[in-house]
């Protein structure tokens, strides 16, 4: 598991809500079942085809998720799809970064297409075992693309492709991702791993957020609060249990605030 989940895991859901309409990704805030696997943890699911009205479902789900979960850390967003429209990908990824989202790709699951562009959102981003990743070329709704003329196609597709590429950079993203994205006709599709998302940034957690949050917690917290927290996060990497971690995490905390009380 990695170190951003085990950020996140604090906390408890008590209600779920979930936002569909006709057609498009089904979108659903989820409530904790418990914390053996990702999936129980109260989080934000987005599975199936993107389209039209999903960045509304996405912020209704967002909303809830923030208001409902208690001291969650940030709204973590499981994304399980074939991808869809291009332009309402792109303002997903928007609205996940708006929120601090952690996107996920679970065990076996699949991002695709123009869901790349909304898993790229999360300021902390993972792939799990077996998940992948499936790239090709953005391709514009054939009906519409085809009455074009060739000039205007041409310019529309640079103009899609800029947006795209320029939205990766913002998001701290390899602009390599996008570029073997473009090499892959839209009719075929190149599926990538772990490996391949880390290499190029597109797992990992964005180094300007991570430090504003840190110097925020800091802030808030008080350093030796922080410290500890690092030190908890640190025994989960070196494969410590929760008893262990938790417990000695527990310990500080109660002497932090002994020392405060007697300042």
């Amino acid at each position: 598991m990695s170190e951003f989940l085990k950020r996140v895991s604090v906390g408890a859901v008590l209600l779920c809500a979930t936002f569909t309409s006709s057609g498009g990704a089904e979108i659903r805030f989820v409530a904790e079942k418990s914390k053996n696997r990702v999936s129980d943890w109260a989080h934000v699911e987005i599975a199936g085809e993107i389209v039209q009205g999903d960045v509304q479902k996405l912020r209704k789900a967002l909303e809830e998720a923030t208001t409902r979960a208690i001291e969650t850390y940030a709204p973590i967003v499981i994304i399980n799809s074939q991808g869809g429209s291009v332009s309402v990908s792109l303002e997903m990824g928007k609205v996940l970064r708006d929120y601090h989202a952690n996107t996920v790709v679970d065990g076996n699951g699949t991002c695709s297409s123009s869901c790349i562009f909304v898993f790229a959102g999360g300021v902390m981003r993972d792939l799990f075992s077996n998940g992948r990743f499936g790239l090709h070329r953005p391709r514009f709704d054939y009906e519409q693309f085809s009455n074009l003329p060739e000039d205007q196609a041409r310019a529309a597709y640079e103009t899609l492709s800029s947006a795209c590429a320029d939205f990766m950079r913002r998001m701290g993203i390899s602009e390599r991702v996008f570029s073997e994205m473009l090499k892959v006709p839209s009719q075929e599709i190149r599926f990538v791993g772990r490996e391949y998302a880390e290499k190029y940034n597109l797992v990992g957690t964005d180094p300007g957020w991570e430090e504003w949050v840190r110097a925020r917690d800091i802030h808030d917290w008080g350093e030796a609060r922080i410290k500890a927290r690092d030190r908890l996060l640190d025994c989960y990497k070196r494969g410590g249990n929760d008893v262990e971690c938790k417990g000695r995490y527990e310990r500080e905390l109660r002497e932090i605030n002994q020392l405060n009380g007697k300042q």
